[in-house]
């Protein structure tokens, strides 16, 4: 993810929906840059933000462990200011697109994975994990979620 192999600025676009997570959001911006367009660039990016300035205890705990890399969104967008991108729009994924597209279906899929892997500590280990990774959302949406990005290369 932070070697891509294109050409310095030969990209119009780069979409990395959930991708930033892997290097962490400042070094996404700050490595994808070099392939965008000078101008005109686009980068769409999301990640995982805090919406809450006094996030609950439990929360915090949770992704202290699990993302410490985490900011507030307004820092998100401070820091994509600060790296020469424009923002030309945001988005806030709403709850019922994690639980839709995400939580119930793999919910799902967990109870056939605990059911088969009964005896696997491992298995079950990870799937407890994202059992309290859906409950720590159930209970703390409102304080995190997604922020999806639209940004533009300000680099002339």
């Amino acid at each position: 993810m932070d070697n891509l192999p294109f050409p310095n600025t030969s990209l119009d676009l780069i979409w990395a929906e959930g991708s930033a997570f892997v290097m962490g959001f400042k070094e996404a911006l700050h490595s994808w840059k070099r392939l965008l367009k000078p101008g005109g660039g686009h980068l769409a990016i999301s990640d995982c933000v805090w919406f809450s300035t006094t996030p609950s205890e439990e929360c915090k705990l949770y992704f202290t462990e699990h993302y410490p890399a985490m900011v507030h969104e307004q820092e998100a967008e401070t820091v994509i200011r600060d790296y020469g991108y424009s923002i030309p729009g945001t988005l806030r994924f709403p709850d019922a697109a994690w639980w839709d597209q995400y939580y119930t279906p793999l919910s799902r899929r967990l109870e056939i994975l605990k059911q088969r892997y009964e005896h696997d500590l491992e298995v079950q280990a990870r799937i407890s994990s994202a059992g309290e990774e859906m409950q720590i959302f159930r209970t703390y949406s409102r304080e995190y979620g997604y922020s999806f990005f639209v940004t533009r290369n300000q680099d002339t």
